[in-house]
């Protein structure tokens, strides 16, 4: 059985692929106290936020085939206050992985980035976001390294599922149960976006993991939806109106997916729409 090492196991993403992962590899987890039961993970425990390069590295069991990071900062939000924070989590550390890799010859590295780089208004990239910025950062610093070993990023766009998580569809959810008004920007239907379920990420990532395949890739479904829609249809679920506030002098923006490379393995994997994802959501509020 292969042995890889994950971070950020704990978090939405990976709570998905745990289950999934578990059936084909011996995972060493690095998280910061104990939530697995399944037998074939091994917690270890680390803060990665407030430990050193040598105090990680002296973690890693030897005989890894794989780094998977899909670790996220808890202060991703809190910026300029936690900008150190954020960039540790999302350059420093990953960087200091991927050097581990180059010297004890592991051979891939999987990094999971964010679809919020891939965020247009008509006029420009809206990336005056420091979170974004770090994530696109390091995308284009592990680019380099594609002749050493086998990198991949994975960019995810929204994701949600029927675990409770602090992500954009569970947000609305609480705003619109709460009755708070929802903003749209710009005009009435608000931003465009792809929205994702985590368990057709961890499909997908498990796959790509399993046949050693490797590439920079969007993961989404190709059908967007507007944040007036999803809301309308959150708050139909749930038996609740919702009101807007249209942000007249905010810029309306949408993602895009390049999904060209994303489909060579169709055959494989299955992103479900919008429609599907939200039918099967237990929201709890009912």
């Amino acid at each position: 059985m292969r042995k890889i090492l994950v971070t950020g196991l704990t978090g939405h993403l990976g709570q998905n692929l745990a289950k999934k992962l578990n059936k084909y590899f011996y995972i060493y987890s690095l998280q910061r106290k104990n939530f697995f039961t399944y037998e074939n993970i091994k917690e270890i425990k680390c803060d990665l936020g407030n430990e050193t390069k040598e105090e990680i590295i002296k973690k890693i069991p030897k005989g890894i085939d794989t780094i998977l990071y899909l670790a996220q900062s808890r202060n991703y939000r809190n910026f300029p206050e936690k900008s150190e924070d954020i960039l540790k989590i999302n350059i420093i550390i990953p960087f200091w992985l991927l050097q581990y890799c180059l010297k004890n010859n592991i051979k891939r590295f999987i990094y999971t980035s964010t679809g919020e780089i891939k965020y247009l208004s008509k006029k420009k990239n809206r990336t005056n976001n420091f979170y974004q910025n770090t994530k696109f950062s390091f995308e284009k610093l592990i680019a380099n390294f594609d002749k050493q070993l086998d990198v991949s990023t994975f960019r995810l766009f929204y994701l949600y599922s029927n675990i409770e998580n602090n992500g954009l569809v569970n947000s609305l959810i609480k705003k619109i149960n709460n009755n708070e008004i929802i903003t749209l920007n710009g005009s009435r239907n608000g931003d465009l976006i792809h929205i994702t379920h985590a368990e057709d990420c961890a499909n997908f990532i498990l796959f790509m993991m399993r046949k050693k395949k490797s590439g920079y890739l969007d993961l989404a479904p190709e059908r967007r939806i507007s944040i007036r829609t999803l809301s309308e249809r959150i708050a139909k679920k749930i038996n609740k109106k919702v009101k807007f506030f249209i942000k007249k002098n905010e810029m309306t923006s949408a993602t895009y997916v390049s999904l060209k490379k994303t489909k060579i393995y169709k055959s494989y994997y299955k992103f479900r729409s919008p429609d599907e994802g939200l039918k099967k959501l237990n929201l709890p509020y009912n």
